[in-house]
């Protein structure tokens, strides 16, 4: 219509005002929008944009300041945002806060971060000033140290709660005691008598029974009474009576005989509680009558007894009595001058043909008799005094009518005027004139008037040929050896005869006679007894045997050469045994078990016994039961928390192991293995290598990709282990978790191993700085001879927050065991058992970054025991049982901690060479 002018920004089109708007913009209600960033009409009139968000391209899209990332369509900001921490929708934890795109718990003030958890340090027990410090039991944290805590009516007396109301040691007040005797009552110290005593002047006492206070306090009993019922007695020792109120002995006393009041008569005493007659000094009481026993002939020496006719008691014996002119000889009256058996003193016998006369003796011969110097003698037919005393007969000639004539006696001959007998003498053998001939040492006799002889002294007639005589000499002849017929044929030996004895000139070769006697020759087999190897005394160590003359081990066999690399002890098991009894239990077995195998049983894990072994051998296989020849002489364990293993032996005659070879064993999978166990009769010789190194407890890795996170234990001798950083037994502790650098530690044996390095103060740490694993512990002693361990595992590094993985711990050395006759280790030889390096820790792999990763440990060295019987040739440092060093943190700081060096025992007749550490004896 007229007048109707349209707006400035208007046009008029078809009769109507309407906006007029630029290209790219549109009209909305009234006003030009450009729909593609207007967050009013954004694609559409209308259509707004929420808060926080713009039009683009027509459309409603979030927009985030500088330093946010939308999330969900929200703005965050992923360095301070807890629910998208670093990125969106990584929440942080309770108590956490994001911190640089990091959740890190955030502890109110007063409190501090300990192990991930916040703790007051001034009042937490667990955690007392410091992280990780732990108030004993009885304690509480207070202003950030442990002291006593003390319930009400309690005092601390030098860190000990005590009731100053009653302790006696503390009464009233800490450090006063009361008196012995005395209790604390009221804190106040008082005497305390217990019930049937009454306190008397501080001193407790039993009214019934104490002579100073009897019945009542203060009433003493006098001299001689004791206190019995509150009440004063009199009291007599031992063996008296209380006689109205005397004490007196009712064995002896003559006015109290055997009972009180009973008096003996006069002229009695009391004698063992009875009255008896009492008889003067020297005199006794003979039934009631006083008698003197010395002179008494009807009481001779004792009651009753009475001396015979013509006897007199004299000092109290019987003896005879003799009248005038006699002598009581022996009993008996004798005239002394005239008896024949008793001539002038008792005693004397006069001969035979003598009489006793005026005391003498003197000889009287009969008719037809004369004296001859004493002797009466028949001078008619007496050869010695024949015709006249003293004239003597020839020989072969007898006395006739007192004259010397020849006589010879039936059997004998008269041969040149002297009777012979013809049928015994050598000179007249069967006649006069025939002489017996001489033979070779020995003697002419003549017997039944044949000729023969006797030999003489060590001689002897052994062939039985008259012509040469006495032929033997038996003290040296070997077939007629102190006499004919014995001949000196030792066993095992070449005889000798001397002195008429057998001996051994000469042992056999391989034989010897050990005990001295020839009688069993050379008894002894040098070359097979254990006792005697070699040579006499020369004995065997135990578990040994003998062969070829030299003390071994085992049972022998064919000798061992080894060629490039060898794996011996294949056969083995998990093993249950019990002390005392053969029998095994096997399970995991690995190999075939068979009668006659030595067998080696070692507890390899277990809380006690750890490290102990034995030899056996094997009597029978039945499934997965075997008996042993022998009973153990320890329990071996595998169940739950304990591992043992039974290892069938190498047995060999010798055993060479030449440069550039490898002599070696399985290594310790969790059941078996990590023992090297080798018995030899012979010599073992190394220019190569016999090596375990890295084969006992094991270390372990997690791999790709492990982060924020604590490393793996070493295993140790008390089992695997698992993620911690304190030590598993001797394995090394794992290193802690976060950024950056904490290492494991190392694992222990003859010495704990090297704690592992701290990490610095990064995100996601486990505490500030961030602990290295702990060393492992030490295990096993010196001594080898019956219990070795494995080196213990390192610990793994800990993990950071980008790396890829922490290093693994190096697992330890395995165990050693030989046995043989000699042992030499070349100068290019070597016999190890050495523990393994620590892994370096790796951020790089599996596409992590940065650095931070922790090292591992490193493993102890293991065990080596060498025996021989004879010499030891080691040279010098060519046994070892080093420890693996730590490996390197990826950010270059705080490795891992090194392992510890192991054990090493040498037992032999004699060492050459050394060894670091020294080796043991035993």
């Amino acid at each position: 219509m007229c007048g109707n002018a349209c707006a400035a920004g208007q046009v008029c089109s078809g009769a109507m005002c309407v906006t007029s708007c630029g290209a790219g913009l549109s009209a909305c209600s009234g006003s030009c929008r450009d729909l593609q960033t207007d967050r009013g009409n954004c694609g559409a009139c209308g259509t707004s944009c929420g808060s926080g968000q713009v039009c683009v391209a027509g459309a409603c899209v979030v927009s985030c300041p500088a330093s946010q990332t939308v999330c969900t369509g929200t703005c965050r900001d992923l360095q301070t945002d807890r629910a998208n921490c670093g990125a969106c929708d990584r929440a942080c934890g309770s108590g956490q806060v994001c911190v640089a795109g990091a959740c890190v718990v955030s502890c109110p003030s007063g409190q501090a971060e300990c192990i991930g958890t916040c703790r007051d340090l001034q009042t937490d027990r667990a955690n007392c000033g410091a992280c990780g410090v732990t108030c004993a039991a009885g304690q509480v944290c207070s202003a950030g140290d442990c002291v006593v805590s003390c319930l009400a009516g309690l005092s601390n007396c030098s860190g000990s709660c005590r009731d100053l109301t009653s302790d006696r040691a503390n009464c009233g007040m800490c450090g006063r005691a009361c008196a012995a005797g005395q209790v604390c009552s009221g804190a106040a110290c008082v005497t305390s008598c217990t019930s049937g005593l009454t306190d008397c002047t501080g001193s407790c006492r039993d009214l019934q029974s104490d002579r100073a206070n009897c019945g009542m306090c203060g009433r003493a009993c006098a001299a001689g009474q004791v206190c019995s019922g509150g009440a004063c007695v009199v009291s007599c020792v031992v063996g008296l009576t209380n006689c109205s109120g005397s004490c007196r002995d009712i064995d002896s006393d003559r006015a109290n005989c055997g009972a009180c009041g009973v008096a003996c008569a006069a002229g009695q005493v009391c004698s063992s509680r009875a009255c008896v007659t009492s008889c003067g000094a020297g005199l006794s009481n003979c039934t009631g009558s006083c008698r003197d026993l010395l002179n008494d002939r009807a009481n001779c020496g004792t009651c009753g007894r009475a001396c015979a006719t013509g006897e007199a008691c004299l000092a109290g014996g019987c003896v005879v009595s003799c009248p005038a002119g006699q002598t009581n000889c022996g009993g008996a009256c004798v005239t002394l001058t005239n008896d024949n058996g008793n001539c002038g003193a008792c005693g004397v016998t006069c001969a035979a043909g003598q009489v006793c006369s005026a005391g003498a003796c003197v000889t009287t011969c009969a008719a037809g008799q004369t004296n001859c110097s004493g002797t009466c003698r028949d001078l008619l037919t007496d050869r010695t005094h024949c015709g006249a005393c003293a004239r003597a007969c020839a020989s072969g000639q007898i006395c006739t009518a007192g004259a010397c004539v020849t006589s010879c006696l039936a059997g004998q001959a008269t041969c040149a005027s002297v009777c012979v007998s013809t049928a015994s003498d050598p000179s007249n053998c069967g006649a006069c004139s025939v002489t017996c001939p001489p033979r070779a040492n020995a003697t002419p006799v003549c017997a039944a008037s044949a000729c023969s002889f006797v030999c003489g002294a060590g001689f002897a007639d052994c062939n039985l040929a008259a012509t040469d005589g006495c032929e033997s000499t038996l003290a040296t002849d070997i077939n007629n050896c102190g006499g004919c017929g014995r001949r000196c044929a030792p066993a095992n030996a070449t005889g000798s005869c001397a002195a008429s004895a057998c001996s051994i000139a000469a042992c056999a070769t391989g034989f010897a006679n050990c005990n001295g006697s020839a009688t069993d020759g050379c008894e002894i087999n040098t070359q097979t007894d254990s006792s005697n190897c070699g040579a006499c005394g020369t004995v065997c160590p135990a578990g040994s045997t003998c062969a070829a003359g030299r003390c071994g081990f085992g049972e022998g066999g064919s000798p061992l050469n080894v060629a490039g690399t060898v794996t011996i002890n294949v056969v083995r098991a998990s093993v249950a045994g019990t002390a005392g009894s053969p029998v095994l239990t096997l399970s995991n077995v690995t190999g075939t078990f068979a009668a006659g195998q030595e067998v080696l049983l070692h507890q390899t894990q277990c809380n006690t016994g750890a490290g102990t072994y034995e030899y056996g051998r094997v009597s029978v296989v039945a499934g997965t039961t075997v008996v042993l020849e022998a009973a153990l002489g320890s329990t071996f364990r595998t169940d739950a928390t304990c591992r043992a293993q039974v290892v069938v032996v190498e047995e060999r005659s010798t055993v060479s192991v030449p440069g550039s070879t490898t002599l070696t064993a399985p290594a310790w999978d969790g059941n078996s293995g990590g023992i090297l166990a080798l018995d030899a009769t012979g010599d073992v010789s190394v220019a190569g290598s016999v090596t375990m190194d890295s084969r006992g407890f094991r270390g372990r890795g997690h791999g790709c990709v492990y982060r924020c996170a604590r490393g793996f234990q070493g295993e140790g001798f008390t089992g695997l282990g698992g993620v911690n950083i304190a030590a598993n037994a001797s394995g090394g502790g794992g290193g802690g978790a976060g950024q950056d650098d904490a290492s494991g530690g190392g694992g222990g044996h003859a010495a704990a191993g090297q704690h592992g390095g701290n990490g610095t103060c990064g995100v996601c740490r486990e505490a500030c700085p961030i602990p290295g694993g702990t060393e492992g512990s030490v295990s096993g002693t010196s001594n080898l001879r019956t219990a070795a361990h494995f080196g213990g595992a390192g610990g793994e590094g800990g993990a950071d927050e980008d790396g890829g993985n922490p290093g693994a711990g190096g697992s330890g050395g395995g165990l050693i065991l030989i046995r043989a006759n000699t042992l030499t280790v070349a100068p290019t030889g070597l016999i190890s058992a050495r523990g393994a390096l620590g892994a370096n820790g790796d951020n790089g792999a599996c596409g992590g970054v940065g650095c931070g990763m922790g090292g591992g440990g490193g493993g102890a060295g293991g065990a080596v025991r060498l025996q021989t019987s004879g010499a030891a040739v080691i040279n010098s440092n060519r046994v070892s049982v080093a420890g693996g060093g730590g490996g390197t943190a990826t950010c270059g700081s705080a490795a891992g901690g090194s392992g510890s060096t192991g054990r090493i025992g040498v037992r032999a007749s004699a060492v050459t060479g050394t060894t670091s550490p020294a080796f043991d004896t035993n």
